[in-house]
């Protein structure tokens, strides 16, 4: 049975998408309220940084770790789905990957190199935008790392439609998104600009996953 893309986009888990995007758009709200944007969050906590070495060490770790915590359940559901001869996991392993190469790796890495956005670090130095630039300090947005997370996120609280397993994913790509934003090398609108991605990635391997049942 084939599915079209609008079939599909209504046929799409927003309730699970939503709850898993609400501890992000809660905490980007509260920072952009008590903190600010641009200059006055790079100079918080480019401060607090210094101030907080444990927390400091803390960021990087949720930063260098949450998304090989995510592939590495995806690579366990792709062996148990091997093992046990069961297609399903299998084809929804094979098109997360797809998807993400598509959305996370090409169109992401492309949407950095045309916008040009400077890092917070370079911008609070006063550089300006730059378009297609290859350097990374103008390639703040979107937040591929934000994008990675949530794009893997997404499908699985899609998947499993359990309102826990979403709100405890929603937090995973959360607390990513936030070390970024303290470790200075993203803004809120940066971080925003990866849940838009992620949220791009999800309807993709909802729409791919349903496109032929069997």
């Amino acid at each position: 049975m084939r599915y079209s893309f609008t079939r599909s986009i209504r046929g799409y888990p927003w309730r699970h998408q939503l709850l898993c995007l609400l501890p992000s758009v809660a905490l980007l709200c509260c920072l952009a309220l008590f903190v600010g944007d641009g200059d006055a969050s790079t100079l918080y906590f480019k401060e607090a940084s210094v101030r907080h070495p444990f927390v400091t060490k803390g960021m990087r770790f949720l930063t260098n770790w949450t998304n090989i915590a995510l592939y590495a359940f995806y690579a366990t559901l792709f062996l148990c789905g091997l093992r046990r001869k069961n297609r399903s996991p299998v084809r929804f392993v094979l098109i997360f990957i797809s998807v993400q190469i598509f959305v996370s790796a090409i169109l992401v890495q492309l949407c950095k190199i045309t916008v040009g956005k400077p890092r917070p670090l370079p911008a609070l130095e006063g550089f300006g935008y730059s378009p297609f630039n290859a350097k990374g300090m103008f390639h703040s947005f979107p937040s591929g790392h934000t994008s990675e997370a949530a794009g893997a996120a997404f499908p699985l609280a899609n998947r499993y439609k359990k309102p826990l397993i979403s709100l405890f994913l929603g937090l995973l790509v959360a607390l990513l998104g936030f070390s970024r934003i303290y470790l200075t090398m993203h803004d809120i609108a940066d971080v925003a600009g990866g849940l838009a991605a992620g949220v791009l990635a999800g309807i993709l391997n909802h729409h791919l996953c349903c496109r032929e049942q069997p």
